[in-house]
């Protein structure tokens, strides 16, 4: 038969050299961010924030289009650079906003 429109849409499908077979994954974009941001509107997944660099940064995650009502999490002093905080897939459902509550940061957001 057919495609199946939304499967062609919303994932991608990649050839696992090191396992021999093909492999689903869920498509995700990506946010570099150095100030308090609005990353999406709307419900979407958050699945984890890279530190590029940061100097004594804290950030906090946010339900929402701006920092107020409902956090995904409290506040998290950002660990070494290289690090990846994981989300394991939030799903907000009124926008994703990082809030850079001190400090400076240079930070990858990975999002649906």
């Amino acid at each position: 038969m057919g495609y199946n429109t939304i499967d062609r849409v919303d994932l991608r499908t990649t050839l696992d050299d090191v396992n021999d077979a093909i492999t689903t994954y869920p498509k995700c974009s990506y946010t570099n961010i150095t100030a308090s941001t609005l990353i999406k509107t709307g419900s979407g997944q958050i699945y984890g924030i890279l530190v590029n660099s940061h100097t004594t940064g804290v950030i906090k995650v946010w339900d929402n289009t701006t920092n107020s009502t409902t956090a995904v999490g409290g506040q998290i002093a950002l660990p070494t650079a290289g690090t990846t905080i994981d989300y394991k897939g939030a799903t907000p459902g009124t926008g994703i906003y990082v809030e850079l509550v001190s400090g400076t940061a240079d930070l990858t957001v990975f999002w649906r």
